[in-house]
């Protein structure tokens, strides 16, 4: 029988990077993909997750329960940090996007540039990779370059548009990191703009996917 994979998506635009990163590195994984956009919304909306935001999400882990999924994974950098917390309530594994990359990143410098399209996900991911860090030790320092203009490109299908604005903001952080973290999944697309980059660009897809594929 076929091991299932339950995705929790805030945005459409996580779902088809999600699905390439499983048929490339786990294509024999049945997935379900559960969206609620309205969670992304009221992030954006309230500046953060507050608790009747994340009582709901907690909703979207039951139904991945339900359908039997083997494993969960969130594909918005935003609720990363509630991992852990959400993780002991559960039966089965729950793996954030951006967990594995993030801990690549400390591992490979000090100074992390981040850059996002979605406010609350920047802040989020700078958040989340300073805990990483204090909990292994180790003193990192970052810079965050927030473009939403982009987020709104890519919602209008304007992919190239999209990228070229990322590139813009990356080049930015380029000079003063050690090591370019794409905070959010919708943006791995533009990692292919930044092939001239002197320093790592890491994405979060195929990291979470085999991150979650070790936990099952």
């Amino acid at each position: 029988m076929k091991r299932k994979v339950a995705i929790i998506h805030v945005t459409q635009l996580a779902v088809q990077p999600m699905l390439d990163a499983f048929k490339a590195s786990a294509p024999d994984m049945e997935i379900i993909n559960l969206l609620d956009e309205g969670l992304l919304v009221a992030v954006n909306e309230l500046g953060g997750v507050t608790p009747p935001i994340l009582n709901t999400f907690k909703g979207l882990l039951q139904k991945g329960i339900d359908c039997g999924a083997d494993g969960i994974l969130l594909s918005c950098s935003a609720f990363s940090p509630y991992v852990e917390e959400l993780e002991a309530e559960l039966p089965v594994p729950l793996v954030s996007v951006d967990g594995a990359m993030l801990k690549q990143a400390i591992a490979l410098g000090e100074r992390i540039g981040i850059v996002a399209t979605v406010v609350a996900a920047g802040h989020t991911t700078e958040r989340f990779l300073q805990e990483i860090a204090a909990k292994r030790g180790k003193r990192v320092t970052t810079r965050v370059e927030i473009v939403t203009e982009a987020f709104d490109e890519l919602k209008r299908e304007c992919g190239e548009r999209h990228d070229e604005l990322v590139r813009q903001a990356a080049e930015k952080l380029l000079p003063v990191s050690d090591v370019l973290v794409l905070a959010q999944l919708s943006m791995a697309r533009a990692a292919d703009s930044l092939v001239f980059s002197p320093i790592p660009v890491l994405t979060s897809p195929l990291a979470s996917v085999k991150a979650l594929m070790e936990r099952i």
